[in-house]
């Protein structure tokens, strides 16, 4: 019998994610795997060690809650941490950086396979980190939409944006296939950052058919696309 549980979706998702950054890493020459980058261009090496970095703080205060203590309070802003991490990994040998990037991908599918649909269904209990959606939502956006960010995000960055359209697609192509399905508003989120990256690389047509989507799926949301900055050049066009 098919599990259709959103754990198990979940799990076959971030799967996936770790499957993309395999193959993202196999096909870097050694030039790439030790370059460390700058701040305004990130290294390979620098958009693993950001995706690890946040999946180990996102697993730590889950749980953190399920122990009944309250995730640590921030002294740094999120800049600051993502340049904190960046320096770290500057200091990182490559090795170093890959196994802290599978040791969170497993704790992660460990901490999943710990709940059950209740729990990743819940608003209340995590609402320290999750804002008031539920857990599995926060897992699909921090841990799979974030990872699938960076890795286009590298490729877009250097000059190979054939490849960094298909991930942000196939990304967003997954979460429309789910099984179980996901809810319209997720559904749309999803579809409206990837609107957003088209927008961003002057793909407009393409976006002012995402946008659309966007508004039928989840009407709440249309106020959000007229403002957002992000949406300037689109929303100028059709003015």
């Amino acid at each position: 019998m098919t599990d259709r549980s959103y754990r198990s979706l979940l799990l076959n998702l971030l799967r996936q994610d770790n499957l993309d950054e395999a193959t993202f890493l196999r096909n870097l020459d050694e030039t790439q795997r030790n370059a460390t980058g700058t701040p305004q261009l990130w290294s390979a090496k620098a958009h693993i060690a950001h995706r690890a970095y946040w999946t180990q703080d996102f697993v730590f205060n889950v749980r953190a809650i399920l122990q009944g203590q309250e995730p640590v309070a921030r002294s740094e802003s999120d800049d600051q941490i993502n340049a904190r991490i960046f320096e770290r990994q500057r200091e990182q040998s490559w090795a170093q950086v890959q196994a802290e990037s599978q040791r969170s991908y497993q704790e992660l599918v460990h901490l999943i396979e710990q709940l059950n649909d209740e729990d990743l269904m819940e608003t209340e209990r995590f609402r320290a980190i999750s804002d008031g959606y539920p857990l599995y939502g926060v897992i699909l956006g921090l841990c799979y939409e974030h990872g699938q960010e960076h890795l286009a995000q590298y490729y877009s960055d250097h000059h190979q944006l054939d490849k960094a359209i298909e991930i942000r697609e196939m990304c967003v192509e997954r979460i429309l296939r789910a099984d179980p399905p996901l809810p319209n508003w997720l559904q749309a989120n999803f579809l409206y950052n990837l609107a957003s990256f088209y927008q961003e690389h002057g793909l407009l047509d393409y976006a002012d058919v995402l946008l659309q989507r966007v508004c039928l799926l989840a009407p709440e949301l249309q106020e959000r696309v007229l403002r957002d900055p992000h949406m300037s050049k689109l929303l100028e066009r059709t003015a």
